[in-house]
């Protein structure tokens, strides 16, 4: 590749293939990665957020949502699977759940839309989410021991 272009990420026959003018760039790699995450997030995630929302308004978050569905954003987090704005009516899904198979993003989702109307993690918040999601605690083991953002590189580095 050409010196000063950009790395680009991308997919091909299950593979994800990074191509960057100094393979040694480590971050330039990462973002190129979390740009592709951020692609197919964006391509994938509104219609399991459609899905879950019309799940959520026959299950209990009929009122919330009377008013329609919050908005839904996706970025690069690092902390957290996603976050709820109850006052400004947005959800955010980290873009790395892209990576993971739909059953965790409709998880994330059905978990941030319970905190529409339950603000904390008590026991109201996991009844609600248990109508909305009822094997949220199967979906959740997709994602325990792991945290948004790139998974560290393999030993010996990336294959470039």
């Amino acid at each position: 590749r050409p010196a000063g272009r950009a790395a680009r990420a991308r997919r091909a026959a299950g593979l994800l293939v990074v191509e960057a003018p100094d393979p040694g760039d480590g971050a330039a790699l990462r973002a190129a990665i979390e740009r592709l995450y951020v692609r197919e997030a964006k391509a994938r995630f509104p219609a399991i957020f459609e899905a879950c929302v019309a799940g959520a308004r026959s299950r209990g978050l009929g009122r919330e949502l009377r008013a329609g569905a919050p908005e839904l954003r996706v970025r690069s987090m690092r902390s957290r699977w996603g976050s709820c704005n109850p006052d400004r009516r947005v959800v955010t899904l980290a873009a790395s759940l892209a990576e993971y198979p739909p059953e965790a993003a409709e998880f994330v989702v059905c978990h941030e839309l319970a905190h529409l109307r339950e603000r904390r993690h008590d026991e109201a918040f996991y009844d609600l989410l248990g109508r909305l999601c009822p094997d949220w605690r199967e979906r959740r083991r997709l994602l325990e021991g792991r945290r948004p953002g790139l998974p560290p590189p393999p030993p010996g580095g990336l294959a470039i």
